[in-house]
């Protein structure tokens, strides 16, 4: 998990939604949560039923008790229900597929018209059970029918009505086959729509691309771009993106790129291409693309009153890019662009480069932390996670949520700069890892603006352990000295640094 955090934190990701989460993931993001390592702020949806279509948990889902309140860092926020297949089975489609399809698909259900799993009566009853006990109904649906009984089984559980809770449809791959008066159910229903971009987010292998046209009936293939009939049938309507991690890799304005150019980025090399197979989808512009991942993105999750868009009083998530996304060159502006810093609650959690000195003291919207004990020092880092500030490494305390983590993978770096160059006797680094394992740390000193490495400690450590370094004699004009971690079983983190030293 902390791995998984560390990535979306790097692609600049704020707040997240956890779909299909079983009793032992839930037992898995609880324990995550108690022990302090949530970052993310995440939205977890309970499993009606699973990815197969089966529902080996019974009713675990009234079990739980809903929130999809922001401020809430980790939260069940509501129920997923799969109307069809997809990772399991095949997508349900009122055409049926071609034999084309190659048979290894043939074998996992891509025949006939596919696998419908549930029925209204079943969506309107999970809805109605949900919405009454403040959640949101997460509904997966790919092909036209599983995308008509999430409809009618909404509207058949709130009367035609609003509901006061939003209530969500995934994917939307097949809109186009559905007729007027169905799309119509989506703006009737409040219904915020979140789409993934299939088939564009699969890479730049034509075997990739091409092999769609042998999976999807022709009469899909030709049309499916998931938001143009919904946006013309329901003009103004908000309507979201979602990813679809693991089975697509690669950060939001990556995957956006192919909402916007109809290209695709392979996410191992960075190639751009624009696949000649998918040159007819419909695109959107770049605003409303980023109005997707953002104020709609958080609209879906009910919680755009705090979250998904800079307006005073809101939540402070916020994102430097390297890139103005909105700019005229939109492989640019999305499909090499990257973040530089994240912001969660107007705290730096993630930071890349030069800017990660510019926003040390970044650590909540009330202002900087408190300085540490050591006058006339700064202590920077590559990257810091919540209030685990760099400062914490010279607080005096190994107790406690009192050490610097940089909320990442490694490598990490922290430094340590003086006000005045110090005569250095020695230092002690205080290690906090969990788990503990096998670690690579390197010690360098800057003197008369030099840097140079002085120590490499290499081998097992875990929490308390005290890495030292003792020069043969002291070392003069030292101004300040810089811990790299190159491996390690945790997020690099530290509680303590001592040093021995004289002006």
């Amino acid at each position: 998990m902390r791995a998984g955090q560390g990535d979306l934190l790097a692609g600049g990701v704020t707040t997240i939604g956890s779909p299909n989460v079983k009793p032992d993931d839930l037992v898995g993001f609880e324990a995550f949560e108690a022990a302090g390592d949530v970052i993310v702020r995440d939205h977890l949806y309970v499993t009606y039923d699973d990815e197969c279509g089966d529902r080996p948990y019974g009713d675990y889902y009234l079990e739980q008790e809903f929130s999809h309140d922001p401020e809430l860092r980790q939260t069940v926020a509501g129920v997923k229900v799969f109307t069809d297949g997809g990772v399991c089975n095949a997508p349900a489609f009122s055409v049926r597929y071609p034999d084309t399809v190659p048979q290894r698909l043939k074998d996992r259900g891509f025949v006939g018209n596919g696998d419908l799993y549930v029925t209204v009566g079943e969506v309107a009853t999970v809805v109605g059970q949900v919405d009454a006990a403040g959640g949101i109904t997460v509904i997966h649906a790919i092909g036209d029918l599983g995308i008509r009984v999430a409809l009618d089984g909404l509207a058949q559980a709130n009367d035609d009505r609003p509901f006061g809770n939003p209530q969500r449809i995934d994917h939307n791959s097949a809109t186009t086959l559905l007729d007027e008066d169905e799309l119509g159910l989506y703006g009737r229903l409040g219904i915020v729509p979140a789409i993934f971009p299939v088939p564009w987010a699969n890479g730049c292998d034509p075997a990739v691309s091409d092999a769609w046209r042998a999976i999807l009936p022709a009469s899909v293939f030709d049309v499916i771009e998931n938001s143009k009939a919904l946006r013309e049938t329901n003009p103004g309507m908000r309507i979201s993106w979602h990813g679809d991690a693991p089975s697509v890799p690669g950060h939001p304005l990556q995957l956006l790129f192919t909402v916007v150019s109809g290209g695709a980025v392979n996410i191992d090399t960075g190639e751009v291409c624009y696949p000649e197979a998918w040159s007819g989808f419909y695109t959107v512009p770049a605003e409303e693309a980023i109005r997707m991942m953002t104020i709609s993105a958080a609209a879906a999750m009910g919680i755009d009153d705090r979250v998904g868009s800079i307006e005073v009083g809101k939540v402070a998530d916020l994102v430097i890019l390297a890139a103005d996304p909105l700019g005229p060159d939109l492989e640019v502006g999305f499909a090499t662009n990257r973040p530089l810093v994240t912001m969660i609650d107007g705290r730096v959690v993630f930071c890349d480069g030069d800017l990660c000195d510019a926003f040390a003291d970044v650590t909540a919207a009330s202002g900087p932390p408190e300085p540490g004990p050591v006058d006339g020092v700064e202590v920077t880092a590559s990257s810091f996670r919540d209030t685990h500030t760099p400062d914490l490494v010279l607080d005096g305390s190994t107790e406690g949520d009192s050490f610097w983590s940089s909320g990442q993978d490694p490598p990490a770096w922290i430094q340590v700069t003086f006000g005045e160059p110090k005569t250095i006797s020695g230092l002690r680094l205080i290690v906090n890892q969990n788990p503990p394992g096998d670690a690579v740390n390197v010690l360098e000193i800057r003197v008369d603006g030099e840097w140079s490495e002085v120590d490499r400690f290499t081998g097992y450590t875990e929490s308390l352990d005290v890495l030292e370094w003792k020069p043969d004699r002291p070392v003069e004009d030292v101004e300040a000295f810089r811990v790299t971690t190159l491996e390690c079983s945790s997020w690099p983190e530290w509680f303590e640094f001592e040093i021995d030293a004289e002006d």
